[in-house]
């Protein structure tokens, strides 16, 4: 049995175990009581064994996933309402072809449908318990396990010890998002610099406050010889002051009037009932059959760009303040920080990477992809530079990665160098950004 399958048979036991024991157990109560159970009973005892189970999980299993608890607990209530009624086989078979039936006229449609730029590793890779900090993906940087370090600072690369040690640190810009990690501009700069090393200190959904945990991390855990920050300018000022699950769902930065410290220093796992919601994997059944299934893959990979806005909106309110006041903002906290990284004597560059709908208004090129700017006071255009200005004012070299990146699109095209509908690089834009980033910066960062 291939480890894919054994995935699949795993999804599908995690719905049909449930569902069969409901059955089972109502089943055998309905005949210790000898009677028939009317229609409203049957509902409420339905109801009421998907509450108790869907609580007992949530309270017992932290790390299981609200989509995964709600899953077993539907079910656990479906096969109760089955197992009470007079039919409980022939209804169970019916639910059994209906849904089946369900799941290929949505299948088919899901294989018809655009397909998403977005990819998902192989089903086998899912697993039913996620710990809170794999969902808040920032959190494994901010707090790092020594897994961490092995993956972003692998030992094997022990022989290129002496070279100097850049970190480039930032968001699913920088660590390469729907792309194979090896495609990305860090991975490409490493490869093809023989006298420095790359390492990649970017996860996906960071806000600028976390870069500045990130900084810290990595400054403690070994030589930095030069960091590089990317500012994001789609969202990095509007996601200013986000929650985080590592921080008991508060913010990571206090601000004491409009100076920011760090607050969030020690690992507290917590937050809203809201957060665990929005932050949670899709169901494990869709998770693991994302592989084989195109309804599975589209509903594993944007679950949580379907309910995280509707969930938790304040996350696009963020420039409700405008974009002027949020840029100050930014600019004050990035200040903090890199005098931080300054005393202890470390060179920085700040690298702003431009926003796909600015790009595709500045080129003159049609673009239907969503724009947080939109109906604001300013445009994406003018947010680009206004984080710009921000960024140059704390007095570190600042490169804008505007230009080139506008050149290659009037080039090559939008979809050539952003993945098709999405805001992120394609392949060809990761091979655009290091080619760039190398000419512009490598006289600073490598060694004689």
């Amino acid at each position: 049995m291939t480890a894919r399958l054994a995935a699949e048979l795993r999804g599908l036991a995690s719905v049909l175990a449930p569902l069969v024991c409901g059955l089972l157990l109502a089943r055998g109560a309905r005949r210790a009581l000898g009677r028939e159970v009317g229609s409203r009973a049957r509902a409420l005892l339905a109801a009421s064994a998907a509450l108790v189970v869907g609580a007992a999980l949530l309270a017992g299993l932290p790390a299981l996933g609200v989509w995964d608890a709600l899953t077993v607990a539907v079910a656990a209530g479906l096969g109760v309402w089955l197992g009470v009624g007079p039919h409980a086989g022939r209804g169970l078979t019916r639910v059994c072809v209906v849904c089946a039936l369900v799941c290929l006229v949505l299948e088919v449609a899901a294989r018809q449908a655009p397909r998403s730029a977005r990819r998902l590793p192989g089903g086998e890779a899912a697993r039913w318990l996620v710990p809170f900090a794999d969902r808040d993906a920032p959190c494994r940087g901010m707090f790092p396990a020594e897994a961490y370090w092995s993956e972003r600072d692998p030992p094997a690369a022990a022989a290129r010890g002496a070279l100097p040690r850049v970190v480039h640190v930032g968001d699913s810009m920088v660590e390469p998002a729907f792309v194979d990690g090896a495609d990305g501009f860090v991975a490409r700069l490493d490869r093809g610099d023989a006298r420095a090393r790359h390492l990649d200190g970017g996860i996906q959904y960071a806000s600028p406050e976390a870069y500045w945990l990130f900084a810290r991390q990595w400054l403690a855990h070994g030589r930095v010889d030069h960091l590089v920050v990317y500012l994001f300018a789609g969202n990095d000022f509007v996601e200013l002051d986000r929650g985080y699950l590592c921080c008991d769902g508060g913010p990571i930065v206090a601000w004491e009037g409009e100076q920011p410290r760090v607050a969030c220093t020690a690992e507290r796992v917590g937050g809203r009932a809201v957060e665990r919601l929005a932050t949670s994997p899709a169901p494990y059944l869709a998770r693991t059959w994302s592989s084989d299934s195109a309804l599975a893959e589209r509903v594993s990979t944007d679950l949580y760009a379907w309910v995280y806005p509707l969930l938790m909106p304040e996350a696009w309110d963020r420039l409700s303040d405008g974009v002027d006041e949020r840029s100050a903002r930014g600019g004050r906290l990035l200040g903090a920080m890199f005098a931080e990284v300054a005393a202890r004597g470390v060179p920085a560059t700040i690298v702003v990477l431009p926003y796909r709908p600015a790009i595709a208004r500045a080129a003159g090129v049609a673009d239907a992809t969503f724009d947080v700017f939109a109906g604001l006071d300013r445009s994406a255009v003018e947010a680009h530079g206004a984080m710009v200005r921000a960024a140059r004012a704390t007095g570190h070299p600042v490169e804008d990665a505007w230009d080139v990146v506008l050149e290659a699109v009037r080039r090559e095209g939008l979809d050539a160098i952003f993945l098709p509908g999405d805001v992120h690089f394609s392949p060809r834009g990761h091979e655009v950004m290091a080619e760039w980033l190398g000419a512009r910066m490598g006289a600073r960062w490598r060694g004689p």
